[in-house]
Order: C-alpha cells, then structure tokens, then sequence
C-alpha cells in the first residue's frame, strides 16, 4: 500500500496483549526518504522491521513514527508482602542515612 499524500498526522490507541499502546505518524514533503522510529526500550528490536514497512510503503517524504506504552496492565496479580521483612530493611536504611549524615524520610511500616 503506498500513501498519495505526504503531509499527515495519525494517532492510534489500543492493547496490544497487555500493554496499552498509543501510536503516533507523522509525515511532511521532503525531498528524500527519511525515517524517525521512536519505540520503547524494550520493544527495539521491532525497529528494524517498522522501518523497512515505512521504506517500501514510502518513496519520499519525512515520516516520524512515535509508539509509547502507556501502561503495562496487570491482572490478577497478587503479592504477598513480609512486613516484617520490609520494616527491618526499612529499619536498616535509616540507620545508613542517619550514619552518613542524611535523614531519611521513610518510617517503617507499623505492623499488627
């Protein structure tokens, strides 16, 4: 599919498994070919394909694409926190700031 015109602005948003996805395109006249791809981190190594879809759909123009994950959606997650556990590295941490001669704000959980 080739685009007719080289002027746009698109914005797409959706899940993609569990991620909530917003895409963004971009395009202006340029006299050459010319690509920005802009993706998370962890998701870089689909780069490389996004690019090559944009050269063989696209003879000329500039075109930014922007994809952000706007949030990583968990469900049914439960976690089981050792209260405990955390108030005597919470404990710790203080002692360390108080050590090195910064104050920490965080007080330890008060359990029971």
């Amino acid at each position: 599919m080739a685009f007719r015109s080289m002027t746009g602005f698109g914005r797409s948003q959706g899940k993609v498994g569990p991620y909530d996805v917003a895409l963004e395109v971009k395009s202006v006249n340029h006299r050459f070919s010319e690509f920005t791809v802009r993706l998370p981190r962890e998701w870089a190594a689909f780069e490389e394909g996004l690019r090559s879809r944009l050269q063989s759909a696209v003879s000329r123009g500039r075109v930014d694409v922007f994809v952000n994950v706007a949030d990583f959606a968990v469900t049914d997650a439960h976690i089981d926190v050792n209260w405990p556990l955390l108030d005597a590295l919470l404990a710790v941490e203080q002692g360390l700031a108080a050590r090195l001669g910064g104050a920490s704000s965080r007080k330890p959980h008060a359990t029971g």
